[in-house]
């Protein structure tokens, strides 16, 4: 089982992907998990994927948790690293899966979503508009300890190139070459010093995203979780806005090979002991 960073929000859909690499040779398969505390939960092997990538396999396979099981077992939040998997041969193996955590946020903001956008090259951005003045604190995300300084944010808050970018795309089509002529030098990296950040009603805010792991393994894993932006409403009032994000790594076969080297030697010292 590969390793899964993930934040989800019980307002919204709570499925999810878990991914594991399999021998195609292999005479055994995941029949279905049981999440500690939650529940069990059966595959649908006729709607799981697979990724060849030689003798190997990628598979992909969803889990939905019931909203009544959230409520009666977790009021604000839900955590599990690990999950029992019942193999096909008769076997019952524990995996570590990473972190997912299961949480409440508000689902009212001081703040508009206008356009969001994100690419296949890891990178992504929305555009955001002040229902009344405000001001942002701080940007803040979880798991720090596997994104290192593989996440960088940035912001434009140029209210011109804002204003034209949003009559752009407002169209209905967009002239991509014109929208990064504006964007040209206006972008800011998120750090300390850009707070706090002032925003009248209706001012824009364009934030953006790149996962840039490079040779990291912590590249590896996937990860799904919401920057949230901290702050006050004029008035006081406390806010996180959350921004979602995705990362889901494109392996190569050499990078396959590495992970089940990796996990053998793992498990096989785990059986030394």
């Amino acid at each position: 089982m590969l390793k899964h960073f993930y934040e989800i929000n019980s307002n919204e859909n709570m499925m999810f992907d878990l991914h594991y690499i399999t021998n195609k040779n292999g005479k055994s398969d995941i029949q279905s998990i049981t999440i500690p505390g939650m529940g069990h939960y059966p595959l649908n092997h006729e709607a799981e994927r697979c990724e060849n990538y030689g003798n190997y396999c990628l598979k992909t396979f969803s889990i939905k948790i019931n909203e009544m099981d959230i409520k009666e077992k977790a009021k604000n939040s839900f955590h599990f690293d690990k999950v029992k998997a019942y193999l096909s041969n008769g076997r019952v193996v524990t995996y570590p899966i990473g972190e997912i955590s299961i949480v409440k946020d508000s689902a009212r903001f001081p703040i508009d979503f206008l356009a969001s956008s994100s690419s296949t090259d890891h990178m992504g951005e929305q555009l955001l508009k002040a229902k009344e003045p405000l001001s942002i604190q701080s940007f803040l995300f979880p798991f720090h300890h596997q994104l290192g300084d593989g996440l960088q944010l940035s912001i434009i808050t140029d209210q011109g190139s804002l204003q034209a970018m949003y009559n752009e795309m407002s169209k209905g089509y967009s002239d991509d070459q014109k929208i990064s002529e504006w964007k040209q030098g206006k972008d800011h990296l998120v750090e300390k010093e850009l707070f706090p950040l002032k925003l009248q009603k209706d001012d824009l805010l364009n934030t953006s995203y790149q996962f840039t792991f490079g040779n990291n393994q912590n590249g590896y894993h996937f990860y799904h979780f919401a920057i949230k932006l901290k702050g006050k409403t004029k008035n006081g009032k406390e806010f996180n806005v959350p921004l979602v994000i995705n990362y889901s790594p494109s392996f190569t076969y050499k990078e396959i090979e590495e992970i089940v080297k990796q996990r053998r030697e793992v498990n096989d010292g785990a059986r030394a002991k």
